[in-house]
């Protein structure tokens, strides 16, 4: 019990930073929620196209590790700066790090018509996604 108390105590030292959230979690339910978090391995998906008939059904999505900015992962400008030029607004943090995505992003492209009963996933290449003013 005094070991489960010393973990919650620096979890919430380590994770807390403003979150009241966590503060409020009795010391049982905190550890199960961080261990919860560590060992299932999911990510953030956004779309940043839809795949219509008016772009021949190209869908192209990022994917992101879900816990990228509570593992203190490193700003990731280029995928941040690519959901913005889709027209994305950047999700609000108040934990004094940059807005945007943090840790590594993969972009993948797929073309999806669910009426012709086609789904295919098509590379998507650096120059597809830079940004022309920025080209050399």
């Amino acid at each position: 019990p005094e070991e489960r108390k010393a973990l919650a105590t620096k979890i919430r030292e380590d994770y807390a930073k403003g979150n009241s959230q966590i503060n409020q979690l009795s010391d049982d339910a905190l550890i199960d929620l961080i261990k919860t978090t560590h060992s299932s391995a999911s990510c953030e998906i956004i779309a940043l196209t839809i795949p219509t008939k008016s772009n021949n059904y190209n869908a192209v999505s990022l994917y992101s590790a879900d816990d990228a900015r509570i593992r203190e992962l490193p700003h990731n400008a280029r995928a941040t700066k690519l959901m913005e030029a889709c027209g994305h607004a950047l999700p609000v943090v108040d934990d004094g790090t940059p807005k945007g995505l943090c840790g590594d992003v993969f972009v993948g492209r797929c073309i999806d018509d669910e009426i012709g009963d086609v789904w295919e996933r098509v590379n998507i290449t650096v120059e597809d996604v830079e940004d022309p003013m920025n080209a050399e």
